[in-house]
């Protein structure tokens, strides 16, 4: 299950982000958002556990946070006219490297910009969310 933390952190620093973007990447910020949230629900409901290893690019909490991105690029690609280069920019400004106050690598909770990228191409390439497993690669 997602944590408070988790949520509320995500919550938070995306759409602040993209203050000042292009306002489809504003828009598209706000999707992803949402998307990303719906995701962590539909992770909960099928009881996927985000571990207890807390940071780091490759912890659990990273991969449970990428999968929720690979789902919400399932879910986003299936709107009617969603431009992709708009919410590769908003995914992109989700990162944890990205920003005023970019984290070091150990410090990562949500992952890299080329990450958290890559898993939502990922689901939006596959439209299934089978696409969507973090935990088994050696790399997320």
């Amino acid at each position: 299950m997602s944590s408070p933390e988790t949520t509320t952190s995500t919550a938070s620093s995306t759409p602040t982000a993209a203050r000042g973007s292009e306002p489809a990447v504003a828009r598209a910020s706000r999707v992803h958002l949402l998307a990303h949230e719906y995701a962590h629900a539909v992770q909960d409901a099928r009881e996927v556990d985000p571990g207890d290893e807390r940071t780091g690019p490759a912890s659990s909490t990273v991969r449970y946070e990428l999968q929720a991105d690979c789902l919400a690029g399932v879910f986003v690609a299936s709107v009617p006219g969603a431009d992709r280069d708009a919410f590769a920019a908003a995914v992109r400004l989700g990162g944890d490297d990205i920003g005023p106050d970019p984290l070091t690598p150990q410090a990562f909770a949500h992952g890299s910009a080329e990450q958290r990228l890559r898993w939502f191409t990922r689901g939006w390439q596959a439209r299934d969310d089978a696409a969507c497993d973090t935990f088994t690669p050696a790399r997320p």
